[in-house]
C-alpha cells in the first residue's frame, strides 16, 4: 500500500499534498540509504511537514511517567473493620420490653438501646445482695475477734479463722460485682444496688461504641437466650474493601501499593494486607484495602470495581493515550516526534486502564509522541517497508 493512496483517501488532503507526500517518501528512502538500522530501535523517520500532519490529523501530546501502573479492575465489596463494628447483644435470657432506636439511626457511646426483662437478671442482683452480707457479717466477725485477741481473751488462732472467712467472702463479693459487670452495670450502679437493696427486673442494654445501627435483629416480645443478637452496630468513617484476587496477582501485591475504586463513588486507599490462604471457590487470595479517601459515597456491602496499581521497578514506565499505541507483527510501538516528522520506538505494554496504556522501553519524560492520526503513520510507515 504506497502513501500517495493512503493520502488520496483522505479528505482533507489536497492533490498537492498527496504530491507532497509521494515526494517525502522518495526523500525518506534517500536519507535512510546506507543507514544500519538495530532492532528494536527507531526503524524509520517518516518527515512530514506541517500542512501534511494538519491533512493526516496527527496530534501530538507529551509522555507522562507513571509513578504507579494500574492494571484490570476486579470486584470487591466494602466492609468494616473488626475494630469499628460491633454486634449488640442480650447478656441474659429474657424477653425484650423495649427498643430505643432503628436501622440507620446514628448512635452516642453509653446510650441506652434496647431493655430485657429477665428473671436471670434478678438473680444475679440477689447472688450479689447475699454476697455482701456475707461480707459485713465476716467483716464484723473478723473486726471484733482482732480485739479479744489484742485483750488476751482468745487465741490468736481463732482471730486466723476469721481472717480467711472474710478473705473468702470478699472474693465472693468481687465475683457477683464482676458478673453484673459483665452484663454492663458499671461500679456506680452497683454500689447503688448495694446500698439500696433493691432488685430491678428490667435490664438496660446500651451502645459499647458511637456509631451507625446498621442492622436490628431482634422484635419487642420477643424471647432471647443469653447472647441472642440485638443490634449491629458500625462506625462508617472507616471502612475497606474486601477483594478476592488471582494467585498470580497476589503474589505481586503488597502492603501499602496503591489502590483506587473506580465508579461513581470513587475512593482511593492502600493494601492493608493480603491473604496467604486461597479461597477454595474461587481460587483467589483475600486482600483487604483500607480506604483513606473518598469513603464517605461508599456503604458497608456496596459491590464496587478496584484497580490495583503496581509500581515500576526494573525500568521507567510513562502514560500514553490508548490511541497512540500501534501493534505491528504482534510488537508495539510509538511515534516519536523528532525534527521534520516522527520515528518508531518499539517499547513494551506494562498495564494500563481505561483510556492510557503504561509502557516501557528507549523513552523519556516529556517527550512528544502521535497520540491521533496514528493509523496514517503506520500505513507510511509500512509502505517504507515497516519493521527490520
Amino acid at each position: 500500500m504506497s502513501l500517495f493512496l493512503l493520502a488520496s483517501t483522505h479528505a482533507r488532503i489536497s492533490e498537492a499534498d498527496a504530491m507532497g507526500l509521494d515526494a517525502i517518501q522518495t526523500a525518506t528512502a534517500t536519507a535512510t540509504e546506507g543507514e544500519s538500522v538495530a532492532a528494536g530501535a527507531a526503524m524509520e523517520r517518516l518527515l512530514l511537514t506541517p500542512a501534511q500532519r494538519a491533512a493526516l490529523g496527527v496530534e501530538t501530546a507529551p509522555l507522562e511517567a507513571a509513578n504507579a501502573v494500574p492494571r484490570p479492575a476486579l470486584p470487591g465489596r466494602v466492609s468494616i473493620p473488626n475494630a469499628r463494628a460491633s454486634v449488640v447483644a442480650s447478656r441474659v435470657t429474657g424477653v425484650v420490653a423495649g427498643l430505643e432506636v432503628a436501622t440507620g439511626e446514628t448512635v452516642r457511646a453509653g446510650q441506652p438501646l434496647a431493655r430485657i426483662e429477665s428473671r436471670e437478671f434478678v438473680r444475679l442482683q440477689r447472688a450479689l445482695l447475699e454476697a455482701r452480707a456475707a461480707f459485713d457479717l465476716a467483716e464484723r466477725d473478723a473486726t471484733r475477734e482482732r480485739q479479744l485477741v489484742e485483750e488476751g481473751i482468745i487465741a490468736g488462732r481463732r482471730a486466723v479463722a476469721s481472717e480467711a472467712h472474710l478473705s473468702q467472702a470478699r472474693a465472693v463479693l468481687a465475683e457477683h460485682r464482676a458478673a453484673l459487670g459483665l452484663l454492663g452495670l458499671d461500679a456506680r450502679r452497683i454500689a447503688a444496688l448495694e446500698r439500696s437493696k433493691s432488685l430491678q427486673g428490667t435490664l438496660e442494654v446500651f451502645a459499647p461504641i458511637a456509631g451507625t445501627v446498621l442492622e436490628q435483629r431482634a422484635h419487642v416480645g420477643e424471647q432471647l437466650e443469653a447472647g441472642g443478637a440485638l443490634y449491629r452496630l458500625g462506625e462508617l468513617d472507616d471502612l475497606q474493601v474486601e477483594v478476592h484476587v488471582p494467585v498470580g496477582l497476589a503474589a505481586s501485591l503488597a502492603p501499602g501499593d496503591p489502590v483506587d475504586v473506580l465508579g461513581a463513588a470513587s475512593a482511593s486507599g492502600r493494601i492493608l494486607s493480603v491473604g496467604r490462604e486461597v479461597h477454595p471457590l474461587d481460587q483467589g487470595v483475600l486482600v483487604r484495602v483500607a480506604l483513606d479517601a473518598g469513603a464517605s459515597g461508599l456503604r458497608p456491602g456496596q459491590f464496587v470495581q478496584v484497580e490495583f496499581a503496581r509500581t515500576p521497578r526494573d525500568e521507567p514506565v510513562f502514560f500514553v493515550p490508548d490511541g497512540g499505541l500501534v501493534r505491528v507483527a504482534g510488537r508495539a510501538f510509538l511515534f516519536r516526534e523528532i525534527e521534520g516528522g516522527f520515528e518508531p520506538v518499539a517499547v513494551r505494554v506494562v498495564g494500563g486502564s481505561g483510556r492510557r496504556v503504561a509502557v516501557g522501553g528507549s523513552l523519556a519524560e516529556g517527550e512528544e509522541v502521535a497520540v491521533a492520526g496514528t493509523a496514517a503513520l503506520k500505513a507510511y510507515w509500512l509502505s517504507e517497508g515497516g519493521p527490520r
